[in-house]
C-alpha cells in the first residue's frame, strides 16, 4: 500500500514538472510494462505475416535480415532509453520530437505515428485470418477459399480483423488494469510459444545450419509455394495437435498484439489532443474517470482501423504495401526524435529534464557513446525510409496491373504531409513550453 502510494505520489510530480495534470491510470508493474513492449513487438505475429515475403523473395537466406535489423533498432531503443527516462509522459514520439526539435517537428513525429499505428494494428488484426481457418474450418465464415489473396479469404480476413478490434477496443475502454492483466497472459503465451516453435524447428530440422545461406527464389524449388503460409510448415511438421496449439498460441500473440498497439495509439491521440494539437482535442483529450482511460481515442482508434481494414480487397500486393507504409511512417517518426537529438548533442547542450529519479538514482544515459550510436541511429533510420520506399514491382506491383502501388510509400507520404498541414493548429495556449521544461 505504502509503495503505491508513493509511485502514485511520484508519477504526479513527474507529470507536474513537465506542466500536466494525472488523468490517466499509470498501474503498470515491471512485468506489465515488458509485456507491453513485447506484444507491440510480437515476434510470432510478424513472422505469421511476413515469412512468406520474405522466404519467397530471398530463401532461407532471409534469415539475415533479422539480425541487421535488430541491431538497427536497439540502436535506436538506446537513444529513446534516455529520453523515456528524463520525459516520462504519455505520448513518448510526439513529446520527445516536440521538447527536441519544436511543436512542428513534434506535431508531424505524433501525426505520422498515429497514423502509422493505426494501419499497423488494421495488419496485426488480418493475420487471424492466416491462422484461425487453419485451425478450424469454422471460422472461415464467408466462402471456401481462406487464401488472403482470394475475394472470400479478404472479407472473411475483414470480418474477423472488426471482430478482433471490437473486442480490444472494449479491452482499452474498460482501464487499464484489465488491459494490463490480458496483455500479461498473452505476452506470456507467446514467449512459451516462441520457445516452443524455436525447439521445433530444431528437433525436426531435415537441413543443416549452412541453409541459411540458400537464396532460392520462389517456385524455383518445390514446396516454396507453402511458404505462403507458416501454418502450413507448422502442422506439417508436428503432428496436427501439437501443431493445432502452437496457432493457437499465435492466435493469442495476434490479440495481444493489436491490443497493445491500439492502446499506443490511443495513448498518443491523447497526448496531442491534451495540447490542443488534434480537431476535436477537447472531446479526444478527456479521461473517464472512474476507468481512467481515453475512451474517445479508443473508440476512434478502433473505427479507423476496421476502415483500413476494408482496403483489403483481395490484391495480391496490398498487404506488402500496407505493410512497407506504415513501416516508413514509423521510421520517419522515429527520425523526427534521433535527428533532434543528434542536433541538440552535436551542439553541446543537454537533453533537457531531470538527470536523477525521485530517489536520487542517475537516470540512463549513454555518456560519451551518446554522438556515435545517435549517428548510427539516423543513418539507419534514413537507410530504411529509402529501402522500404523504393519503387519495386516485385512487391508492390507483382501483377503488373496497379503500376501507381509501385509509388505508393512516397505517394501515402505526401498525403499524409499534406493532410497533416491541412490539420495543424498553431494554437499554443494549452501546450507546456518546452524550452523551460527541465530548465
Amino acid at each position: 500500500m505504502t509503495a503505491t502510494v508513493t509511485t502514485a505520489s511520484s508519477d504526479r510530480g513527474d507529470l507536474a514538472e513537465f506542466g500536466y495534470e494525472q488523468q490517466l491510470h499509470r498501474s503498470l508493474g515491471k512485468f506489465g510494462s515488458f509485456a507491453a513492449g513485447f506484444s507491440f513487438v510480437s515476434i510470432l505475429t510478424t513472422i505469421f505475416q511476413l515469412f512468406g515475403l520474405g522466404f519467397g523473395f530471398a530463401g532461407p537466406a532471409f534469415f539475415w535480415t533479422w539480425p541487421v535489423v535488430f541491431l538497427g533498432q536497439f540502436i535506436v531503443a538506446l537513444c529513446f532509453a534516455e529520453l523515456a527516462a528524463r520525459y516520462p509522459i504519455s505520448g513518448a514520439i510526439y513529446q520527445w520530437s516536440r521538447r527536441l526539435g519544436g511543436e512542428i517537428v513534434g506535431w508531424f513525429a505524433g501525426w505520422f505515428m498515429i497514423i502509422a499505428q493505426i494501419v499497423t494494428a488494421a495488419a496485426a488484426a488480418i493475420a487471424l485470418q492466416v491462422v484461425l481457418p487453419s485451425i478450424w474450418g469454422g471460422f472461415q465464415v464467408i466462402g471456401d477459399d481462406s487464401a488472403l489473396t482470394s475475394p472470400s479469404g479478404a472479407a472473411n480476413a475483414v470480418l474477423l480483423g472488426s471482430v478482433l478490434l471490437v473486442s480490444t477496443t472494449t479491452i482499452n475502454c474498460i482501464g487499464v488494469n484489465w488491459m494490463s492483466r490480458i496483455n500479461s497472459i498473452g505476452v506470456t503465451c507467446e514467449i512459451v510459444g516462441v520457445v516452443a516453435v524455436i525447439g521445433m524447428f530444431f528437433t525436426h530440422a531435415q537441413r543443416g545450419p549452412d541453409v541459411v545461406f540458400d537464396t532460392g527464389a520462389a517456385g524455383s524449388q518445390p514446396g516454396y509455394i507453402w511458404a505462403w503460409g507458416l501454418p502450413y510448415v507448422l502442422t506439417s511438421i508436428l503432428s496436427s495437435p501439437w501443431g493445432t496449439v502452437l496457432l493457437v498460441d499465435v492466435a493469442i500473440a495476434v490479440f495481444v498484439c493489436t491490443l497493445a498497439i491500439q492502446t499506443a495509439a490511443s495513448r498518443l491521440m491523447f497526448s496531442m489532443a491534451r495540447d490542443g494539437r488534434l480537431p476535436a482535442s477537447d472531446v479526444l483529450s478527456k479521461v473517464n474517470r472512474r476507468t481512467g482511460t481515453p475512451i474517445a481515442p479508443s473508440v476512434l482508434i478502433g473505427l479507423l482501423c476496421i476502415g483500413v481494414l476494408a482496403v483489403n480487397v483481395g490484391n495480391s500486393a496490398i498487404f506488402a504495401t500496407l505493410s512497407s507504409v506504415c513501416i516508413v511512417l514509423i521510421y520517419l517518426a522515429y527520425l523526427m526524435v534521433t535527428v533532434p537529438l543528434l542536433v541538440r548533442r552535436l551542439s553541446g547542450r543537454p537533453l533537457g529534464g531531470p538527470d536523477v529519479d525521485a530517489e536520487g538514482r542517475e537516470l540512463f544515459s549513454l555518456g560519451v557513446f551518446g554522438i556515435p550510436v545517435n549517428v548510427a541511429a539516423v543513418a539507419y533510420g534514413a537507410l530504411m525510409v529509402v529501402n522500404l520506399s523504393w519503387p519495386r514491382a516485385e512487391i508492390f506491383n507483382p501483377t503488373g496491373e496497379y503500376p501507381i502501388l509501385q509509388w505508393a510509400a512516397p505517394l501515402t507520404v505526401l498525403a499524409v504531409v499534406i493532410a497533416g498541414a491541412a490539420c495543424y493548429s498553431s494554437r499554443a495556449e494549452r501546450v507546456p513550453n518546452p524550452v523551460t521544461i527541465g530548465a
